[in-house]
């Protein structure tokens, strides 16, 4: 399953980014034996950035939409809605 953040409005990704040039192929464009060593990492760790990407977006929106996050969540002063001066 891929998972791409994108803007409800456009469609177009939230982070773009560089591309390959077509035709390119790693495994004999990069350097002997690095698409061996980057390749699991990149199984590994794609997935999770994209996840993050997706919460970030999902985050930033309910901030706009007046949910504001709490750098202190968990606490007890620290409640939906709360003012940053009542918090102190």
């Amino acid at each position: 399953m891929s998972i791409t953040a994108a803007l409800p409005e456009t469609g177009s990704s939230l982070n773009p980014s560089n591309s390959a040039p077509p035709r390119f192929d790693p495994k004999t464009d990069l350097p002997g034996g690095f698409w061996n060593f980057f390749l699991p990492l990149h199984q590994i760790f794609t997935p999770r950035q994209q996840e993050l990407a997706v919460r970030r977006a999902e985050v930033l929106q309910s901030a706009v939409d007046g949910n504001k996050p709490c750098a202190m969540a968990g606490r007890s002063h620290c409640r939906p809605g709360a003012r940053t001066s009542e918090t102190r």
